[in-house]
């Protein structure tokens, strides 16, 4: 799921779809789906949403990028030894 980029499992996004849905339907048959306002909000929507991914960064050459690599390596490990 994290290489798609989906922060939740297709188990949840599936039963969000189906709430959505049902919500869609019951919005239709009220007096504000006859007049096409106050439509209900997307669950699923809300659970695909990306997220800002601004942590870009850019490399003078090899040396600044094994430096940053090196760094980040070392934060993932210990962030991965004290539990968390």
């Amino acid at each position: 799921m994290k290489l798609s980029g989906l922060t939740v499992d297709s188990t949840t996004l599936l039963l969000a779809m189906a709430v959505d849905a049902l919500n869609i339907a019951n919005w239709m048959q009220s007096r504000d789906g006859r007049h096409n306002t106050n439509r209900p909000k997307r669950i699923s929507k809300l659970l695909l949403a990306k997220k800002d991914n601004n942590d870009v960064q850019g490399f003078r050459d090899a040396v600044d990028f094994e430096i940053a690599r090196e760094r980040i390596l070392r934060n993932a490990k210990e962030v991965e030894h004290n539990g968390d």
